[in-house]
């Protein structure tokens, strides 16, 4: 009799593109198949009949949160099979949650914690989920996160050095990520180096009027020229080699993706002592202790004159092939399910 993979169900969401955020880790497993168990997407209900099922929420409260949002979380809750949700922005959908849709978030505190499973993308996340919704630690696997935006392997070369002068980010625009600490630090700094350049490429997220204010305040300075706005690039690979260093302030992020690609480029990195960032860069980034414009700004003072960068940018790469490539990231994001789901590598259906 032929071994066939054991086929997962995965609910992902109402947004399935491929470049929405929360989706690149998704789309990283369905690069990478398994001769064990395979991924199938749906957003359809599982039969109540079927004691069997085994499903995975991809992208956690994200994916939750769909037209029938409220009978998906009313079946996981009542549910007695094992389920497996897999978190990224959790601290911040699960405030969203609270504020605009409280039935789910009170059924969220409510699923049935000797079925449902979860997978965090980072330790700090870990600790949120257990505290938010009083999960057993042995029910959550920390397992990070990956994405399809990696960049050619013969661009992992050490790259020919070069000054640095061009900081940014690829993220949308919002207090979260800490946008305005991002322009304060860049006018700090440009007052100061004629030859520093800031770019920022992505969309206002929710509140328009933040980006607004932000963009005047870059006029009033003068440094229009030098501290950009770009938009949403469909093409965020050609953001990456454009800078030289990748800078997010964000004030919590559990594994920001701009991090993570700017790595696989061989980019250095700037961020916050904050959310999962420490644990994303570990001795391959720049971590500002103090969470401050004016501590930011020294920071990208001190790389651009720093002789060492373009080996820190070689670390960030070696990290990122080591602990969050795809080919690393699916094979632990297998073992998760293979262990939580009780499959053997050779599983017959």
């Amino acid at each position: 009799m032929v071994n066939k993979p054991r086929t997962i169900p995965v609910i992902i969401g109402r947004d399935t593109r491929p470049e929405y955020g929360p989706n690149r880790p998704w789309y990283a497993a369905m690069a990478h198949p398994s001769d064990v168990c395979r991924f199938h997407p749906t957003n359809r209900l599982p039969p109540e009949a079927d004691p069997e099922y085994n499903g995975l929420i991809f992208n956690g409260l994200t994916a939750l949160m769909t037209p029938a949002s409220l009978d998906l979380i009313e079946w996981l809750a009542a549910a007695k099979h094992r389920h497996i949700i897999y978190l990224h922005d959790i601290d911040w959908c699960y405030q969203a949650y609270q504020r605009y849709h409280p039935r789910e978030a009170q059924r969220l505190e409510a699923l049935d914690k000797r079925h449902t499973f979860f997978l965090a993308v980072s330790n700090n996340q870990k600790q949120f989920i257990r505290r938010t919704f009083d999960v057993p630690e042995e029910r959550i696997q920390v397992i990070g996160v990956s994405s399809p935006v990696t960049a050619a392997r013969e661009e992992g070369a050490p790259p020919t050095p070069r000054p640095c002068r061009s900081f940014g980010t690829v993220a949308t625009i919002q207090p979260r990520k800490g946008t305005d600490f991002f322009v304060e630090a860049a006018i700090t700094a440009c007052r100061q180096r004629p030859e520093a350049m800031f770019h920022w490429f992505g969309q206002p997220f929710l509140d328009p009027g933040y980006h607004v204010e932000l963009a005047r305040t870059i006029e009033a300075a003068g440094f229009s020229h030098r501290i950009m706005f770009h938009g949403h690039i469909q093409d965020t690979t050609a953001c990456y080699r454009q800078l030289d260093v990748a800078l997010l302030p964000s004030r919590d992020d559990p594994f920001a993706l701009c991090v993570l690609e700017a790595m696989s480029f061989g980019k250095p990195c700037i961020g916050f002592k904050s959310g999962g960032y420490p644990e994303q860069v570990g001795d391959a980034g720049i971590i500002v202790e103090e969470m401050s414009a004016d501590a930011l700004a020294r920071a990208c003072l001190r790389a651009m004159d720093n002789p060492d960068l373009p080996a820190l940018g070689q670390a960030a790469r070696t990290r990122y092939e080591q602990h969050h490539h795809p080919r690393v990231f699916v094979p632990r994001l297998l073992r998760s399910v293979k262990q939580i789901f009780d499959i053997d590598g050779d599983t017959e259906q």
